[in-house]
Order: structure tokens, then sequence, then C-alpha cells
């Protein structure tokens, strides 16, 4: 009996071993077709490439059309308060006898562009070594960059439709395919958003060249490699990089294309009555410079760190800390400026700042109600800064994302709302928006609780004024003479409660 158990267990042991041979066999099999549909697929892909870069060159031969520049959008400066109001007193806002008015928007306020969702990022694999490709290093706000340098000089005489070709056919030749590489790598990385490709990109152009308009050439050459909607412009001899947006950038001179807009990326451009040429060729799934904001790039910490604390005054335990990271700061000085104001309240704090939020305010709020929490994160916005207008603190209209009120010593009420919409959003999870009157902005928030005060209605919703600029006052108290709402922007960032 057991002389037929063991001639059992051995026949089973041996079927396993020929079927698991098999299926590693059929794994290895499935690899390798799976390995070659892959390379398949990236050659069709880099062939498909490869035709619609002659067509370009092509393209670039033939004369240029002539466009009309359109004149260059300045930033809405919007009149607002020298001082920031005080409040009086707070009412008793319970008491049934108070007239509460109720603000009404028209129809035709700006709709709700919805959340923006927060992306996975994946973890990027770690880079074999190439000892046979020369990279330069690169410090891009404090991100260690080692890309790959293209080899060979680009030969460009002038910037005739003829000599640009042929620069062009030198850009294709393959030289700059480990450089956009590194720039994806390095892109997903650091979960660095378009205007930070851009710069990082223009960069690489640059180390690659000092000729300016060879350096515009290549910039062009790995933005449109990349997926970018952006136009070749001669003006004065020289050549300029066009980018289309969905985004209404200020000060940047722009043309009208297929009604797409076009801006002039050199801030310093000057036509003086020069006609402007435009080769207006369309690559394939072109996208936007799409300047909106999830997440803030992820700088690296800095030694030269510091730390800025606020303080609320009628909560004087109610303190917030936040890190001040010099390539944060320096990335969001340099940030385009835009008329869409929804691009600066649409940006998070960067991970290690909202560690810091949450441990300094979550635990206060903690058993609150949503008045008092309300009312604790309010008071803390309204006295933790000192107010002037940007005109008095930088010169010039200057909005800043919400992690920027902690980069310098003041802030007005546009900043004080986008800050004060974050907070709310991240800390207690209720849809917020902006509230724009002549003159001046604020915030209304749609609790889920009873909370007396002036409200307005938004696409079915009820929101409750609440002004982190009017100095003591309580969510609910609406500043004097605010009462004609000329528009409502949703915050669009997606809190982390959600």
């Amino acid at each position: 009996m057991k002389n037929k158990q063991k001639l059992v267990c051995a026949s089973l042991f041996l079927a396993g071993l020929v079927i698991g041979a098999q299926q590693g066999a059929f794994a290895q099999d499935y690899r390798s077709e799976f390995e070659r549909f892959k390379k398949e697929r990236q050659q069709s892909f880099d062939d498909y490439y490869a035709r619609v870069n002659a067509e370009f060159s092509a393209y670039l031969k033939e004369a240029w059309r002539e466009f009309n520049l359109l004149p260059a959008e300045p930033l809405d400066p919007g009149p607002k308060p020298v001082v920031a109001p005080v409040a009086p007193p707070a009412p008793k806002l319970d008491d049934p006898t108070i007239d509460l008015p109720e603000v009404t928007v028209p129809d035709d306020a700006r709709p709700n562009l919805g959340a923006i969702p927060i992306p996975r990022v994946e973890p990027i694999p770690v880079r074999p070594k190439e000892p046979q490709i020369p990279r330069f290093d690169l410090n891009y706000y404090g991100i260690p960059a080692k890309i790959a340098k293209a080899q060979g000089n680009l030969s460009m005489s002038g910037v005739s439709e003829d000599a640009i070709s042929k620069a062009w056919d030198q850009c294709a030749d393959g030289r700059f395919a480990q450089t956009l590489a590194d720039l994806k790598l390095y892109k997903e990385q650091y979960q660095l958003p378009d205007w930070a490709f851009y710069e990082l990109s223009q960069r690489c152009a640059q180390e690659y060249t000092s000729q300016k308009d060879q350096a515009v050439l290549v910039h062009f050459f790995l933005l449109s490699q990349s997926g970018y909607s952006a136009r070749l412009m001669r003006c004065k001899d020289h050549l300029y990089l066009l980018m289309s947006s969905d985004n209404r950038l200020v000060n940047r001179g722009r043309f009208s294309l297929d009604g797409k807009s076009f801006y002039i990326m050199d801030p310093t451009f000057q036509s003086q009555g020069a006609s402007c040429y435009i080769c207006n060729f369309q690559f394939p799934q072109e996208k936007h410079l799409d300047l909106f904001i999830t997440h803030p790039p992820k700088f690296p910490s800095a030694s030269n760190e510091t730390v800025r604390t606020i303080q609320s005054k009628r909560y004087p335990a109610v303190t917030m800390k936040m890190t001040v990271n010099p390539g944060l700061k320096a990335f969001y000085e340099n940030y385009p400026k835009s008329n869409d104001f929804n691009v600066y309240s649409s940006v998070r704090f960067s991970e290690p700042n909202i560690t810091l939020m949450k441990e300094c305010l979550q635990p206060l709020l903690k058993g609150k109600s949503q008045r008092e929490a309300a009312n604790i994160l309010i008071n803390l916005v309204q006295t933790g800064f000192d107010y002037k207008t940007d005109q008095d603190q930088f010169g010039y209209e200057r909005p800043l994302f919400a992690e920027e009120l902690f980069f310098y010593p003041y802030s007005d009420c546009e900043d004080r709302s986008v800050l004060y919409a974050l907070l709310v959003r991240e800390l207690m999870g209720l849809d917020v928006v902006l509230v724009r009157y002549p003159g001046h902005m604020a915030t209304a928030v749609c609790f889920t609780e009873k909370v007396e005060g002036t409200t307005l209605q938004y696409k079915g919703k009820t929101y409750t004024i609440s002004d982190p600029t009017y100095i003591g006052a309580d969510v609910g108290m609406n500043m004097p003479d605010m009462v004609k709402v000329e528009e409502v922007l949703p915050s669009l960032f997606l809190s982390s409660n959600r």
C-alpha cells in the first residue's frame, strides 16, 4: 500500500513538473510575443512620426503666411480695498429678527468646471547606466537633472524657409531621442506641469546651442515631439516660438490661428510694426499649454528653507506653520500670469506643507461645528497676514497661489480668498466658491449644517458668504455695500478628504 502511495506521489510530482514547464514555456512565449508586439507598435509609431516630420520639413520650404499680431491682454488689476476693513462686533446670527439679505447671482455666471482629479503617480523605474551617452548637469529649481546632450552641431545659415527646413531635418535625425526620453522621465518623476516642462526643455535647447534662433528651433522640436501645440514665427530676421493655450496669458502678443490663440513665448518680443510670418503646420494630437496645476512640482527640500508661522488674534492657540521652499518660490515667481483666476485657485499645497497644515489645524477643529471650524479658519486668514495690495507690495499686479501667501509679508483680498477656500476644502471637505464683487473678492461656503448669514444661490446650492479680508467678521457677515456679484468662480482643487 505504501509503495502505491509513493508511486502516485511521484507521478503527481512528475506531472506537476511537466505542467509547470509547459506553463513556464507558455509564459515565456507570451512575454516574447508581447515584447515583439511592443516593438512593432513603437516602430510603427516611430515610422508614423518620421513621415509627419518629413511632411513638416517639406511644409517649411513653402512660403510662410503673414498673420496680424493681436494686442497683448493686460493683467486685470481690478480695484481693491487699499486697507482691509474691520468688521463691527459680530451680531447674534441665530437671532431670527436679523435681516439676512440674499445675494442673487446672474444665470450666466461662470459655470462650475468641476474638480480636477489628483493624478496617480506611478513609481519611476531606475534608468540603467548608459556611460556611452554624454549628459549635462542641469539644476531646475533644486532638481538635480542629468539630461542627454545631443551630439553634433546644428548647421543653420539664417532663417529662410530652406535653411530652417534643412536644420529641422538635422533635429529629426534621432540625435534628440534620448534627450526627449530624459525629459519625459523627469516630468513624471517630479510631477512637472506643462510650464515646468516648457522651461526644462528650453534649458536643454539653450544647453545644446548658444545661437538664439537655433535654440528656438530645437526648443520647438522638443515641444512638438512631446505633443504640444507650438508654431514657428519669423519676424525681423529672427525665429520666435508660439504656443497655444486655453488660458488667457497676459502681457504677450498673440495670434488667432484656426480659431485658437497662439501666444508669443518670448516676453521681450516687440514687433515695432514689422511683419510676422508663421508656419502654421499642425502636428497630430496636439495639446495646448495648460496652466492649471493640481499639485506643485516635487522640488527637493533645501538647506536654506525657512518656516513661516501665522497666528489667529481671536484664537491665539491657533497657529499654522508652512515651509518656504526656495525652488517652489522661484518657480511661482516665473510662472506666466493669466486673467483666468482659477489658474491660481486650482493648486493645493506642496506635500510637506499639506502634512504641516493638517498637523497644525486638524486637532484644533476636531469636535467643532461647521460654523465654529469655519470661523477659526477665517480669523486665522484675516489676522495672520498683514494686508497690502499687489501694487503696494510688488509695484504691479501679482496674483498669488495659496502657498505663496507664506512666501511674502503681505496679501490682498484675492490671495486670502484662494487660501481660505483651500483650507475649507482640505480640512472641512466642503464646497467653496470665489465671489467677485466690483473691486473686491471673497468666498462663499456650502455648509451642510445650518449656518446663518448672507447667502447666495449657485448651481442649485446655497452658499454662505465668508470674507477672509473683512477683519474680525464671522462667516455669514457681508462687507458693507458688497451686494452686487459680478462673477462666481468655483475653486477647482480636489480635497483629499473626498
